[in-house]
């Protein structure tokens, strides 16, 4: 199963990280990618996926990946372009810096066809803050964590099965509420149903019936075990899901 993972400035406060971010939730080629306050609701433009081959993806859109552009004469924007194979300006690799954060460790996401990190734009840690690649250093604002995506013991979330038709809403775990099983006695059907969801004006999204929402319980560690092959520091990590065309 694919592993998605915030990107962390680690310029930012612990108490308020600051993360990738694509721009206006827009998925499409070009849109800017900017430096936001992490959300606490996991939105879909704050999450990305590390490809085997050096592609970070978009949580929006497989066919979306971070990229640069050049065009525009000082040092390179980031934004989303599209999925293009051999095109090196696309792939990245992250080199270990820094002191660890905590159980986390520190790199520079730096450009293979540039050799050039990502890095925060007049070292600005507020919303809306370009990133840039710049001079490969070890200054706080070119280095990052990776933080897998868990659901924390507190946190609600969906539950999806992996059966749900790719095109359509997924398909989730749903209490069947009726005059004869309120949702809240022993015995309660569960069912799959499509995911019922609202956007609020921001752009993020969010589970709009309690009958779909489940919390964690019953662990003393409120962190989801990852292992090899779940997160870009060990083992091989899995390849953007390709449409078919």
């Amino acid at each position: 199963m694919p592993q998605y993972a915030y990107i962390k400035s680690y310029a930012s406060p612990a108490s308020q990280p600051y993360v990738l971010n694509v721009a206006g939730y827009v998925a499409s080629h070009g849109t800017s990618v900017i430096l936001w306050v992490l959300a606490p609701q996991a939105p879909q433009n704050e999450l990305w996926l590390f490809s085997s081959d050096g592609h970070i993806v978009s949580a929006l859109d497989d066919q979306l990946v971070l990229g640069v552009d050049s065009s525009g004469g000082g040092w390179p924007r980031v934004e989303l372009v599209t999925y293009a194979a051999n095109d090196s300006s696309q792939l990245w690799d992250l080199v270990a810096a820094g002191e660890p954060s905590g159980e986390l460790p520190v790199a520079q996401i730096v450009n293979r066809q540039s050799g050039q990190s990502l890095n925060v734009d007049g070292d600005s840690i507020t919303n809306g803050a370009s990133i840039i690649t710049y001079t490969a250093g070890d200054s706080s604002n070119s280095l990052w964590t990776i933080e897998p995506l868990c659901v924390p013991c507190d946190q609600v979330t969906a539950i999806a099965t992996a059966m749900s038709p790719p095109d359509s809403a997924p398909l989730c775990l749903n209490v069947k509420s009726s005059s004869s099983y309120p949702g809240t006695a022993p015995g309660t059907p569960v069912v799959l149903e499509p995911l019922n969801i609202n956007v609020d004006p921001s752009g993020g999204k969010y589970i709009n019936n309690t009958n779909m929402m489940w919390r964690r319980a019953g662990l003393s560690d409120d962190r989801a075990v990852t292992g090899p092959g779940h997160d870009p520091w060990h083992g091989p990590r899995p390849g953007p899901h390709r449409r078919a065309h």
